[in-house]
Parts: C-alpha cells; structure tokens; sequence
C-alpha cells in the first residue's frame, strides 16, 4: 500500500499542518492535524480512520501541499483549517480533475520548507 507523508502549508500564516497522501488513490486523507515534530503516527491514523469528509460550506485558504511520496511533489491547492480538509487539490487523478474542475501544476521537487519539516522529522 502507498502510504505516504502530506504537509500543507497555508499561505495566509505559513502554518503547517501533517497528514497521509495515499499512492494508490493519488490522494490526500481526509484528516490533518497541526504539525508537530512528535505527532503519532498511529493516532493520526486513527483519526483520519474516524473522520467523515466534511460537508460545505468551507473556509477556503491558499496553500502548497507535499507530499514525500516517490521522490517527493508539490502542488497548490486550498485547505479549510477548521474542517482540517485539504478542498481543492486533495486527488490528483483524472476523474477528480472532471469532478471538481481543478487541475493543479506538479512539481517534482522537494520544496525548501517541506525539506525542514521532513529534516526534523526524520532527526
């Protein structure tokens, strides 16, 4: 199974938050938390096991998402942070592209504050 590493980071306030990026689905869960260099993995997938998707209206920021993944990407997309939902840019397939009408730039690079975060983490 692909399961990998998402951070998102608002733009408003350059706040980070932690997550999964699935490899199979190409997508984002559902939950994030704010980062913490001690978060727990299990808990984490404990929470995102429990989390429904959340329903509109959202409060939609700005905001680049990674994942580590592969190589590691990056792309833009808008994050609700008091539904911790990632609401455009979540799947980067081509049916969430028709879905939803956004089709994010890739980037196949490691971007230089996800490079801190996955540093720390993996200090």
């Amino acid at each position: 199974m692909g399961k990998a590493i998402a951070l998102v980071k608002c733009k408003s306030d350059n706040s980070i938050w932690i997550g999964r990026y699935n490899g199979v689905s190409d997508c984002v869960e559902v939950y994030f938390e704010p980062y913490s260099k001690n978060y727990d993995f299990w808990d984490l997938m404990d929470k995102i096991r429990n989390t429904k998707y959340p329903e509109p209206p959202y409060q939609e920021e700005s905001c680049e998402i990674y994942s580590d993944y592969g190589n590691g990407f990056w792309w833009e997309g808008t994050f609700d942070r008091n539904k911790r939902y990632v609401v455009k840019g979540g799947c980067l397939d081509s049916m969430a592209y028709e879905i939803y009408g956004y089709e994010p730039e890739i980037h196949h690079e490691v971007s230089e504050w996800a490079k801190s975060v996955l540093e720390e983490l993996r200090a």
